[in-house]
């Protein structure tokens, strides 16, 4: 029997081997308010019926969970479930949810999601009906996902949302997000962006593309008009073969451009358009031959390890080879 321990506000038992954990929280520590079970063995979460109202996070990443029923967790605001077994995303059990299924329904003091690095196929279209306040969500790494277009769009107060590893061939709509300042789509299979995808963000202010299939960043460009607060914009690992000017030219607010291993190998254009903004340009991996740059307090990064300081009015020719334009 445990004594009870009204004064514990925190318990952590990370990485301690538990594959059950049966203890009545609400009578051990009756003013719990964080609990981190993380990398543990848990299959199941019974625990959940006796839980204190105080509680508000709840950590249960890296574990052998298959389900999780969002009702008994009215009060909590960060709850991570990453790692672990979870198939479908739901309102509630009964909806389309058997017991390989993470519910939300009742979860409207949820402020922190992440439910990455499941086994996620479904997600139902009112999946986040309840969430209202989510702040921060992560379902990336779920690559057999299938989101419904309009899934993010009652969640309007998201700063940070990551997506990425999960083989999307489109991005959900996010017209809704106008709080939204960090955006990862990472590592899916996006060809195409679209103006519609964003509206008109004055917040978003990092962008995660790389590792994609887009070829065409000028024919897009005008989404990125859209994007008015954005300062990092990543298009590495993409199918680019040509310099996108446009870029530069519609967005001069850009401070940070990533063009890693694509397939550019003539970057004159760029220098013509004299930005004030662009103070970042990783090119590094590209075949690159020689270029003339003259451009305005613009640092390049051609190879590793290797970069050239642009000044004002300033002429150099850089001539990239084997040994410095990364290719190793």
């Amino acid at each position: 029997m445990l004594e009870k321990m009204p004064r514990l506000r925190e318990l952590s038992l990370k990485r301690d081997g538990i594959a059950s954990f049966s203890v009545n929280l609400e009578k051990f520590a009756p003013f719990l308010s964080r609990l981190y079970l993380s990398g543990n063995r848990i299959e199941t979460l019974a625990f959940l019926d006796n839980i204190p109202e105080t509680l508000t996070h709840l950590h249960l990443d890296d574990n052998k969970i298959k389900g999780v029923n969002g009702e008994k967790l009215r009060n909590v605001q960060e709850l991570l479930v990453n790692g672990n077994q979870i198939k479908k995303v739901s309102t509630k059990h009964g909806n389309n949810c058997d017991e390989e299924c993470i519910t939300l329904s009742g979860m409207n003091k949820l402020t922190k999601l992440n439910v990455s690095w499941n086994m996620i196929k479904d997600v139902a279209e009112n999946a986040f009906a309840d969430t209202k306040e989510l702040v921060e969500l992560d379902l990336s790494g779920n690559p057999n996902i299938s989101l419904p277009r309009d899934v993010f769009e009652v969640l309007t107060k998201l700063e940070i949302l990551r997506i990425s590893g999960n083989q999307l061939t489109f991005i959900p709509s996010m017209c809704s997000l106008n709080r939204l300042k960090h955006l990862d789509l990472s590592n899916n299979s996006i060809k195409i962006v679209e103006p519609d995808n964003f509206c008109n963000y004055q917040t978003l202010q990092e962008l995660r593309l790389q590792e994609n299939m887009i070829f065409n960043v000028d024919s897009n460009s005008s989404f990125l008009r859209r994007l008015q607060g954005l300062r990092w914009l990543d298009l590495s690992k993409n199918d680019i073969d040509y310099l996108p000017i446009n870029l530069i030219h519609k967005h001069p607010y850009l401070q940070v451009l990533l063009l890693k291993n694509n397939n550019i190998d003539n970057i004159n254009e760029l220098f013509n358009v004299r930005s004030s903004y662009l103070k970042e340009l990783y090119l590094e991996g590209n075949p690159l031959l020689t270029f003339t740059i003259r451009a305005n307090n613009l640092n390049v990064h051609v190879a590793e390890n290797r970069s050239c300081t642009i000044n004002t009015e300033t002429m150099t020719t850089i001539e990239s080879s084997e040994e410095n334009d990364g290719r190793r």
